[in-house]
């Protein structure tokens, strides 16, 4: 191989490298292009359903539900709430998604991948927030379905108590009156949870629901345990003096002195 023969040789690998390296470079600069084009999409993605119809759909629910003070002043709240996520918070995170289009334009990615960690950051924070506020007026928009849910199976809980209560009264005669005042708080709950549903105190229809629900699970325990023991006392206390008194009887004829012991009066 002479001189000029290695020369052409060294040149067309020379050439061959360079077109190699700015294709290698080419498709890496594209690569990063498309990831950070991806992330920024994502971001403009995150902070358009931050601000979500559901949340002014409920706040609009909690509006026309406020007829007492309480309510009202939660209303109030929330809205200002509302208002500052969308009218403070949410201009920030526009402003860091606009600076972050222009690092990318520049071609700025150190500066860029910095921005955009921290607008993520930014929005995971913001979106908490909505999440929480979203959640805390579905608690009351959804609270009459749910307390009437609860208040639906509770009730069909308490006519069967009832019901067993009833069809053998007799077994519960020695509790009678107290279950029958159970029974009669009851029912006062009950009207007192549908007074409450009318003036929209849902808080206080919370209080409510959890007092019935208690006082139905006392009930329940009462009505399941009472019988059982009432009858084993029936056989089991008559039995047992029935044998104390045939041991008194033996030992006093044996000559045992147990005036002491007092037995008619402890029997």
């Amino acid at each position: 191989m002479n001189e000029q023969t290695f020369i052409l040789l060294a040149v067309t690998f020379y050439l061959i490298s360079i077109v190699i390296i700015i294709g290698v470079l080419t498709l890496i600069n594209r690569s990063t292009q498309k990831k950070y084009k991806n992330e920024i999409n994502q971001l403009e993605k995150d902070k358009n359903m931050i601000i979500s119809a559901s949340i002014l759909t409920e706040l609009n629910k909690v509006e026309a539900l406020a007829s007492n003070d309480e309510l009202k002043a939660k209303y109030k709240s929330w809205q200002s709430r509302f208002k500052h996520i969308r009218d403070v918070e949410m201009p920030k995170i526009t402003d860091e998604i606009n600076q972050i289009d222009e690092l990318f334009v520049t071609k700025n990615y150190k500066d860029l991948k910095n921005l955009i960690l921290d607008t993520e950051i930014d929005l995971n924070s913001l979106k908490t927030r909505a999440d929480i506020l979203l959640r805390e007026i579905k608690d009351i928009t959804l609270s009459e379905e749910r307390n009437r849910e609860v208040i639906t199976k509770l009730k069909a809980e308490y006519r069967e108590i009832e019901n067993t209560y009833k069809e053998d009264e007799e077994g519960y005669k020695i509790i009678s009156k107290p279950l029958e005042l159970q029974f009669e708080n009851v029912e006062k709950l009950f009207q007192a949870f549908e007074a409450a549903m009318d003036k929209n105190a849902y808080t206080e229809v919370g209080r409510i629901v959890k007092a019935i629900d208690d006082m139905i699970g006392n009930l329940k325990a009462v009505i399941e345990e009472t019988k059982p023991i009432v009858n084993l006392g029936k056989t089991l206390i008559p039995k047992r003096i029935e044998e104390i008194t045939q041991i008194e009887s033996k030992m006093s004829s044996e000559g045992y002195n147990l005036e002491y012991l007092n037995i008619d009066y402890n029997v």
